[in-house]
């Protein structure tokens, strides 16, 4: 027998792998001894195999599957094949864990908090469309420290639907997402410093289960995360969620509307204001215009245009010291609203 080889008994003691798993891999064709005693039929190993011994007893012990482990020992010496490999098992490991975090987060507040349904306060939305959601209020929420009901968007869930709000007195902006699942009603404020984590986990495509407690858990593909939620009283902002008749509309192209408003609008102002037959006009001097015209910040406008996406706009006045509503015409329920500059009259 060549010295050089080794019995099943040394790799099991130098790799740390027991007799009866050198045993299992070569039934599975893993690791096949070179030779086989075929008198006594004692496994014998060559010195490169146990180094391979050593690499399954590692890959097994960081929780690898025996086909992940397979297609790592057929591309030995490849480094691109074993950081995919090994790349990949992390991310599941990191989700694995998150999620496993926001199922205990959830229970705790449960055992914390025994209010009947409390585990049963939990809804599902397509993740892209609360993105989007998401993306077109931010801009609104308020950043006055006296005004701390301000400092975050409101998710009121009602009628299979979550609606999201944010105002800082001077503008609101409105979102409304439909549910995937059955849904319940709850109103709560989202903090303004979680918005951009939400965002980023909402990046995933799929489902995102939204479970409400003394806390916002949020589960998408794996990947969890805890958001605080404000205990504030947020303003009824309702009387601002409709058209108002007797009003004047006007539709318009977003992308003309971004190119007249301009790149630099700072310091700028906007008459705006709609004739009765829908006709749109817009003046860049605010010492000047028709006096029933609403006098709105360029920036605001600018802001507002922006986060509210779609193509195609409605913008609809009702009167000059009433706000400016912004609609998209595919999606009525995103939309801002932007109150008037007061103007001195004579």
């Amino acid at each position: 027998m060549d010295k050089e080889l080794f019995s099943i008994g040394d790799v099991a003691r130098q790799s740390g792998l027991n007799v009866s798993a050198l045993r299992f891999y070569d039934r599975v064709g893993m690791l096949t001894p070179v030779w086989v005693d075929p008198s006594s039929a004692y496994r014998w190993y060559s010195p490169s195999q146990i180094r391979t011994a050593e690499l399954i007893a590692v890959l097994r012990r960081v929780g690898l599957a025996l086909p992940e482990i397979s297609t790592i020992l057929t591309h030995q010496g490849d480094g691109k094949v074993l950081r995919e490999v090994l790349d990949e098992h992390v991310v599941r490991l990191e989700q694995g864990l998150a999620s496993a975090k926001a199922k205990i987060s959830q229970i705790e507040a449960c055992w914390d908090n025994p209010a009947p349904g409390k585990l049963e306060r939990t809804l599902t939305v397509a993740a892209h469309e609360l993105r989007s959601a998401l993306d077109s209020v931010r801009f609104a929420i308020g950043e006055d420290k006296d005004y701390p009901a301000l400092q975050g968007v409101l998710f009121e869930v009602s009628g299979g639907q979550v609606n999201l709000a944010a105002t800082d007195r001077f503008r609101a902006a409105f979102c409304t997402v439909k549910a995937v699942s059955e849904s319940f009603d709850f109103r709560g404020v989202l903090a303004g410093s979680c918005v951009d984590e939400l965002l980023e986990v909402l990046r995933e495509d799929g489902e995102a289960s939204l479970t409400f407690t003394a806390e916002l858990h949020v589960v998408l593909g794996g990947r969890g995360l805890v958001c605080e939620l404000l205990d504030v009283d947020f303003p009824d902002l309702s009387h601002l969620t409709s058209s108002h008749d007797g009003g004047s509309r006007a539709e318009v192209d977003r992308e003309w509307l971004r190119r007249t408003l301009g790149s630099d609008p700072d310091s700028a102002r906007w008459l705006v204001a709609i004739d009765p037959e829908g006709q749109l006009t817009l003046d860049p001097d605010a010492e000047t215009g028709n006096e029933q015209a609403l006098l709105l910040g360029a920036a605001y406008l600018a802001q507002a245009v922006e986060a509210v996406g779609g193509g195609q706009l409605s913008l609809e006045v009702n009167g000059p010291v009433a706000p400016l509503a912004i609609r998209r015409t595919d999606h009525p329920g995103s939309f801002s609203v932007l109150m008037p500059i007061r103007r001195n009259r004579p």
